[in-house]
């Protein structure tokens, strides 16, 4: 094998191995919702979606940036019986089910709280806090996100918006964003074990080579 190959294997695999570990990160989190994808309930069922309706449920972005989340509408979002806003976040975690941030805003409910819980599932702490409107945006404060270090790393993210016409007989217009990943620790372990093995078969060769 020629040295320049080996080189060039032997970087790729270090690339590799940084890459797991290392992973690059920008300042904030962010998912955009396309505008005027407002679905219509009736009976509790989907009756049609694509709508351009209702901009204040019409969500066009959720980000989470320093200590707070932004959720931006189409419209100033509306405080009233008729209208809500509803969230859950799953930080990755010893415990990414027990490690949460869940919201509620409405005419009737203004709350955001963080539950952060150790890999047995007893609670480290739990807070509250209210969310304030700001133009069309609401401003959500993360409660204990000193003890989230992978805040801009969600498990899952699971927002909801509401216009109810009729709660009883389920009809609504509705909006929603949905994100899920997960970790894989088998392709890290398999991408580390790879690289061990790679890097000692090459230095069995050099060896070989100058014996």
């Amino acid at each position: 094998m020629r040295k320049k190959t080996m080189i060039g294997i032997f970087g790729i695999v270090i690339c590799l191995m940084i890459i797991q570990i290392s992973p690059i990160r920008g300042a904030n989190f962010k998912r955009n919702d396309p505008s005027g994808d407002v679905a219509y309930y009736t009976d509790h069922t989907k009756a049609s979606s694509g709508l351009n309706i209702y901009p204040e449920i019409d969500i066009e972005s959720f980000e989470i940036e320093g200590e707070a989340i932004t959720i931006t509408f189409g419209a100033a979002p509306i405080a009233d019986e008729n209208h809500l806003v509803k969230f859950s976040v799953f930080w990755v975690g010893d415990d990414p089910l027990g490690n949460w941030t869940k919201g509620r805003w409405s005419g009737l409910e203004n709350y955001v709280t963080t539950r952060i819980e150790n890999s047995t599932g007893g609670m480290i702490a739990e807070n509250s806090l209210t969310i304030d409107p700001a133009g069309l945006t609401l401003v959500i404060p993360i409660p204990n996100s000193s003890m989230i270090p992978n805040i801009l790393d969600p498990r899952a993210i699971y927002l909801f918006t509401y216009y109810y016409v009729n709660q009883e007989d389920g009809e609504s217009y509705q909006d929603d964003i949905t994100y899920v990943t997960g970790n894989f620790p088998g392709f890290t372990f398999w991408i580390t074990m790879a690289g061990i093995s790679t890097i000692a078969v090459m230095g069995l060769i050099i060896k070989r080579k100058k014996n």
